[in-house]
């Protein structure tokens, strides 16, 4: 589950810079806010931040080794 919010989070902070901040997102659960729905799993984590420096293609990849660290 961590490495699916993970992903939708990459892809939201990557568009966000291309049309903005959602309110409300489809993508996951019933269409709650984004902002509810990544606070318990990505927004206080230091190494969500430090996916962004890896391309969206090779996030798994960047996912098993930021486990590792």
């Amino acid at each position: 589950m961590h490495f699916v919010i993970l992903y939708d989070f990459n892809q939201t902070l990557r568009n966000a810079l291309k049309y903005g901040i959602p309110m409300l997102s489809w993508n996951m659960g019933l269409g709650l806010d984004a902002i509810g729905q990544y606070s318990y799993y990505v927004i206080g984590d230091p190494f969500a931040y430090i996916s962004l420096l890896f391309p969206i293609d090779k996030l798994e990849l960047a996912y098993n080794f930021l486990v590792l660290l």
